[in-house]
C-alpha cells in the first residue's frame, strides 16, 4: 500500500515550498523584505476588506434562494450538500403535488 497524503498534509507542504522559494528569493536579492512584507499587508488588507463586504452579500443572496424554494427545501438542499440528508427532487417545487 503506498503512503498516501491527507489534504491538509499536501497544502502544509505546499506551503512550505512558497516559503522556502520567497526565502530563497529574498537571499538571492531577487524581492527584498520590505517588498515581500508590502505586499503579505496588501494581500491581507485586500481579503479582509472583501470578506467584510461580501458576507452580508451572501447571507442576503442566501435569503433569496430560501424565499424563492421554500425553508423545507433549501433545508434538503443544504443537507444533500453536506453529504447527508435525502436526495432533493430536481421538480420539487416547481410541481408541487406531483
Amino acid at each position: 500500500m503506498p503512503f498516501a497524503l491527507s489534504f491538509a498534509m499536501k497544502k502544509t507542504l505546499a506551503l512550505a515550498l512558497v516559503s522556502l522559494v520567497f526565502f530563497a528569493a529574498c537571499q538571492s536579492g531577487i524581492f527584498t523584505w520590505q517588498l515581500i512584507l508590502a505586499v503579505g499587508v496588501m494581500n491581507y488588507l485586500y481579503k479582509f476588506f472583501m470578506a467584510l463586504i461580501l458576507t452580508p452579500v451572501i447571507y442576503l443572496v442566501e435569503k433569496r434562494i430560501e424565499k424563492y424554494v421554500g425553508y423545507e427545501t433549501a433545508k434538503q438542499m443544504k443537507q444533500a450538500a453536506m453529504g447527508g440528508g435525502k436526495e432533493v427532487n430536481k421538480q420539487q417545487g416547481m410541481n408541487n403535488g406531483e
